[in-house]
């Protein structure tokens, strides 16, 4: 899932990751791996989500998808770009909500 934000001024991007992640630890490690390896970008993980998601935001342009992939890869993990999807108009409540914005 790939995001473009501009906010006054600031270009942002983000970038959603599927991974294999489950432990605290090991979300940790891997976020200072990828802030320190990857200047410009801010990482974190929704270890409470299903898909175990990572989120690596960069304000230096795009996010370097396959340099991620791979990083985890070399760490024991795998990991995948969350697809982006349209919602459904059988998701009304969520349709009404995006629609303000």
């Amino acid at each position: 899932m790939f995001c473009n934000i501009n906010i006054r001024n600031y270009k942002f991007m983000i970038e959603v990751f599927i991974t294999n992640v489950v432990q605290d630890s090991h979300a940790a490690t891997l976020v200072d791996k990828i802030q320190q390896q990857f200047i410009g970008c801010k990482a974190n993980f929704d270890l409470h989500d299903c898909d175990n998601i990572l989120r690596v935001c960069s304000k230096n342009g795009a996010v370097p998808v396959l340099s991620i992939i791979n990083l985890l890869k070399e760490n024991g993990f795998e990991s995948s770009v969350l697809p982006d999807t349209k919602p459904t108009e059988k998701f009304t409540p969520r349709n009404k909500l995006i629609n303000k914005f």
